[in-house]
């Protein structure tokens, strides 16, 4: 469970970090940050969202950890993230949803709440 729980707590605190911004686009100047940040978090989105779906896959124990860690609302906002420099955060993402699913109602449940209420929380964030 201690590898489950740290790639769950990892993914929601990156999940929470603000959109990098470049500050080379408010200046002339050369950027003092890398320019592949953005990949970078993708990046790492991408391995925790692996971890996740791995480990929770089969295992009712850790399917219920993901879920009372609520961590549920990150991995299905990953799902609706496409970037065409890390194509595999969404497909690790899904892959989670459905590790997390499998023959848990209460999960499957969770899921099906927190998909009536994302669409009011993106437009709340636009």
């Amino acid at each position: 469970g201690g590898a489950l729980a740290a790639a769950a707590d990892a993914l929601k605190l990156v999940s929470a970090l603000p959109p990098y911004q470049d500050p080379s686009e408010e200046s002339e100047e050369e950027p003092t940050a890398p320019e592949n940040a953005r990949q970078v978090m993708f990046g790492l989105k991408t391995d925790l969202l692996r971890v996740i779906a791995n480990l929770s896959f089969g295992h009712t124990a850790a399917q219920n950890k993901v879920r009372e860690m609520d961590a549920l609302q990150v991995i299905l906002e990953c799902c609706g993230l496409m970037d065409d420099s890390q194509p595999q955060m969404h497909e690790w993402a899904i892959m989670a949803v459905r590790g997390l699913c499998e023959n848990n109602a209460q999960n499957q449940n969770a899921i099906a709440a927190l998909q009536q209420e994302l669409p009011e929380r993106t437009s709340a964030r636009t």
